[in-house]
């Protein structure tokens, strides 16, 4: 991720450093770190937003907090690094031109992005892969609308084309591993319906439901039980020509989707009140607690 930025951290450098350098001051006049405080409008005192943020060099998505706090408070930076009441603190050199300041504030719908792939991918214990394909995949595509804005600069454009390389390479948008297609077809809320609207083609889907179907039957439908017959029937036409049963798992892809944020409990549900079929049920218990990343794969934290 740290490609979309890269380049406009060696163009923007005293945005990172500018917090660090107050600090600095404030340790050796002994004085409280008030100085930004001091030049903030109303309305950042009166949203609580009163503070530089200074960028960890081993957290990437500090370096955009960061930078979207240095836009925010864009007044009180001009006016702390031009003012002559604050002249001694030496800060004339974080100087922002306007082509700078309107670089930091093109980024910030980058930014955006990136901050909220990484709330989603955050909330609670590791993401399991069906709720990462979603979240990457609208990264993606609010990615992919910067690079095709003709109207945004060309290092913004290329910096979110290289993040959509390298989230090509983890998260290929023509699928990908089997896992996570096996995990989002078996998600009750999506099925094929998630791809359709995505744009995959009938030909992707039919090759992606053979895939799955071919999981299904090699290593769970062994394991389900023969339908009982029943022993007291003597009709001999139903024997010659029985009704076959319908496969589970064509029988799922032919129901509505469910709408469902917690496909886990919905399939455990159906386990417990011993409804449907119960290896289809453990395929998809067992692909839906997959997951969502590769172990080299770096998250969006």
């Amino acid at each position: 991720m740290i490609g979309l930025f890269g380049s406009l951290m060696k163009g923007l450098p005293f945005v990172l450093k500018m917090e660090e350098e107050i600090r600095n001051e404030d340790n050796k006049r002994n004085k409280d770190d008030t100085y930004i405080a001091e030049c903030c409008s109303s309305k950042n005192k009166a949203d609580g937003v009163t503070s530089l943020l200074e960028a960890v060099q081993t957290m990437w998505i500090t370096h955009l907090h960061a930078i979207a706090r240095y836009v925010e408070l864009k007044d009180a930076v001009i006016r702390l690094t031009t003012a002559s009441n604050y002249a001694d603190l030496g800060l004339d050199k974080f100087i922002l031109r306007e082509p700078e300041w309107s670089l930091a504030e093109e980024i910030m719908p980058a930014y955006q992005a990136f901050k909220d792939c990484f709330v989603s991918l955050a909330k609670g214990d590791a993401p399991l892969v069906h709720q990462t394909i979603p979240i990457i995949r609208t990264l993606r595509e609010r990615l992919g609308a910067i690079v095709n804005d003709n109207t945004a600069s060309r290092i913004i454009r290329h910096g979110a084309s290289n993040v959509i390389k390298v989230l090509e390479k983890f998260y290929p948008d023509n699928g990908g591993s089997d896992m996570y297609t096996i995990a989002m077809i078996l998600h009750p809320r999506f099925k094929l319906e998630w791809f359709r609207a995505k744009g995959y083609d009938q030909e992707w889907i039919d090759k992606a439901v053979g895939t799955v179907r071919g999981i299904w039957e090699k290593y769970y439908l062994p394991n389900v039980a023969p339908q009982e017959s029943d022993s007291d029937s003597m009709d001999i036409e139903a024997y010659e020509q029985p009704s076959p049963a319908v496969d589970p798992f064509t029988q799922y892809l032919s129901e509505p989707t469910i709408k469902t944020s917690a496909p886990l409990a919905y399939w455990k549900a159906l386990e417990e009140a011993r409804l449907g079929e119960q290896q289809l049920i453990r395929m998809a218990k067992d692909y839906l607690s997959a997951p969502g990343t590769y172990s080299r794969s770096a998250r969006c934290s």
